[in-house]
């Protein structure tokens, strides 16, 4: 039983650890994305 609870910790903390790359890229995008519009909004 132990052996699968490790299992299951193991693949929830890969997927969460996988989602919160997902997400941080997709911060990193929306920031560019963000400074371009302020950018644009100068001109």
């Amino acid at each position: 039983m132990e052996c699968v609870y490790n299992g299951l910790k193991g693949t929830v903390g890969g997927v969460h650890r996988e989602m919160k790359d997902e997400l941080d890229a997709i911060n990193k995008k929306m920031e560019k994305t963000d400074t371009i519009l302020k950018g644009l909004g100068t001109i």
